[in-house]
């Protein structure tokens, strides 16, 4: 989907943001300020709303409760609407460069009903949702950028949502305890991200294909997939450059814990303008994008696998699709990776990854490949080795290892 991946919390948000335009006059100047700062995010992605409301009853203190919100809406992905029984905006402050803070923004029973493409008719149900210490994001930072592209309109020190209910395919699943944490300059939005979400309990008859439902449970033995989810993500700015790291991890119960982490530096400010007409559906301009790609440094990426179980039966299930043996399949493996990377002439790479290979196939642990290298590199030098894989290789410090 074009849209930015957000928590839920603030999806649910954006659309409340959208009946109060033509009450501006009648809404508290904080809260009027949060639901255009929102509004602005949610239309970073385009499409339609047509939403109504209860009633608005500030607080008296720049705050306000809102009741009996609804809203339907139309993006290319899928049709839509949002029923939200009541938002409560607390303690709103006033900041030294006029945006808003508010202590606290609580929300009651809210409810995403969407009919999506291949999926068919789902429902999202939110029982209760809660921040602390919100802030509002300036339109405009002082060096004249816009970062909404990247850190959105709004942050929120700590949000939690206690549990989330699925209703897709006829099959009803939660998701419990969905967290995230932030710490930074609340004037910039600059900081750093924890997120957490417990468990994530899904049927298998949750997933409308038969074919798979039937893999799953008679191969692999799964009823239902129990997933968590732990992540870390860091924005640093200074100079009209960002400098950002993010490590994921998702876990699969008796299957395995992914993980993924990326850092780098010096990334333009200004290239977040060209990411965001390509986030509203405009086309690449390559023109624009090559010259403020090619200054950024990498200094770390790690893709992960850590094993529960789940690699040999993967391989039989392969295996027998294939009229084959896992050991067949697995030596074919290892003579497919001699193959391919003997043609970039790093005979002692790829005598490592080999030995990685193998040690995992035989015994499943954890694999991973990560490029560290001893300091930042730049983009623009990496592009000028593409004709040395090896040089690549050695540069930015690649290392595939298993087992430790």
């Amino acid at each position: 989907m074009k849209q930015r991946l957000q928590l839920l919390i603030i999806v649910f948000f954006s659309l409340v943001a959208m009946p109060f335009a033509a009450h501006a006059a009648d809404t508290p100047p904080a809260v009027q300020a949060f639901l255009d700062a929102l509004k602005r995010q949610y239309n970073q992605a385009g499409g339609e709303v047509t939403p109504s409301f209860g009633d608005m009853v500030p607080d008296g203190s720049g705050g306000a409760t809102i009741t009996n919100i609804e809203s339907t809406f139309v993006q290319e992905e899928f049709k839509g609407g949002f029923k939200i029984s009541k938002v409560v905006l607390s303690g709103a402050s006033k900041n030294d460069n006029g945006t808003w803070s508010f202590k606290s923004i609580n929300l009651e029973n809210a409810e995403f009903a969407a009919t999506i493409p291949d999926v068919g008719p789902i429902i999202i149900t939110i029982p209760s949702a809660t921040t602390t210490n919100v802030h509002l994001l300036p339109t405009t930072y002082a060096d004249g950028l816009d970062y909404s592209v990247l850190l959105g309109t709004v942050v929120y020190e700590k949000s939690n949502v206690p549990i989330v209910e699925f209703t897709v395919a006829g099959q009803t699943f939660n998701a419990k305890n969905f967290s995230a944490n932030w710490k930074g300059d609340p004037t910039t939005g600059f900081g750093i991200w924890t997120t957490k979400m417990d468990s994530l309990v899904i049927p298998v008859d949750a997933i409308p294909n038969a074919k798979f439902q039937k893999d799953m449970k008679e191969t692999f033995g799964f009823d239902q997939f129990n997933l968590s989810l732990d992540g870390n993500f860091a924005i640093k700015g200074a100079n009209k450059k960002l400098d950002l790291a993010y490590a994921l991890r998702f876990t699969g119960k008796k299957i395995g814990s992914f993980d993924f982490a990326f850092a780098a530096q010096d990334i333009p400010g200004q290239l977040l303008a060209v990411l965001k007409d390509v986030q509203a559906g405009g086309e690449p301009n390559m023109g624009k994008l090559m010259p403020l790609l090619i200054g950024i440094k990498l200094s770390h990426f790690k893709i992960g696998f850590v094993d529960d179980t789940i690699t040999h039966k993967a391989l039989d299930f392969a295996a027998k699709k294939q009229g084959t043996t896992r050991d067949a399949l697995t030596a074919n493996g290892a003579a497919m990776l001699q193959i391919g990377l003997g043609q970039i002439r790093a005979p002692e790479f790829t005598k490592s990854v080999i030995a990685a290979y193998n040690a995992f196939i035989k015994d499943p642990k954890n694999i991973t490949l990560e490029a560290k290298p001893a300091s930042p590199v730049i983009l623009a030098s990496l592009m000028g080795m593409m004709g040395s894989p090896a040089a690549i290789i050695q540069v930015l410090g690649v290392s595939v290892k298993s087992n430790q």
